[in-house]
């Protein structure tokens, strides 16, 4: 009894420490471009004292792998049909994640909105570096609460 008293005031104690570290529980085990497209609209007129209006579409898209990791998928298009904008483009970002029983209802926001703000940096990175290296102005996406635009769809 008392060796099972002991066991438990370390697991006890293991979790505190693991907590107050401000360690997560997902984890990011790997990412990948799975798609990029980008095509320069040639018969824009560049004026730099015009404002571009852009407004992106993010998708999100989130497949189990196991009981313990899932698939996100962060979609970024910029759909230039109306010929109005510098360039048109698309961009998907695949991260794997491990978390343990993901599906239970207290973890699913985890997965749903966390692991999105994990992979939104590197979608910004993406599509600053790629428009950069088009030799036209940058597009930057701005800082945002990328996980807010998906609340509302869950």
């Amino acid at each position: 009894l008392f060796i099972i008293q002991i066991y438990e005031m370390y697991i006890h104690s293991s979790k505190e420490k693991y907590l107050m570290q401000g360690k997560s529980c997902l984890t990011l085990k790997n990412y990948i471009v799975k798609t990029m497209n980008f095509s320069i609209n040639e018969d824009f007129q560049f004026n730099q004292d015009e404002n571009i209006n852009v407004n992106p579409e993010f998708k999100r898209q989130i497949r189990k792998v196991d009981d313990d990791t899932a698939v996100v998928n962060l979609k970024f298009c910029i759909n230039n049909e109306k010929k109005d904008m510098p360039f048109s483009m698309e961009v998907d970002i695949e991260g794997l994640f491990h978390l343990e029983n993901w599906e239970q209802p207290e973890q699913l926001p985890m997965i749903t909105l966390n692991a999105i703000a994990i992979l939104f940096p590197y979608l910004r990175s993406i599509i600053s570096m790629v428009t950069a290296n088009a030799n036209i102005s940058p597009y930057v996406l701005p800082v945002m609460n990328i996980s807010a635009l998906f609340t509302d769809k869950d």
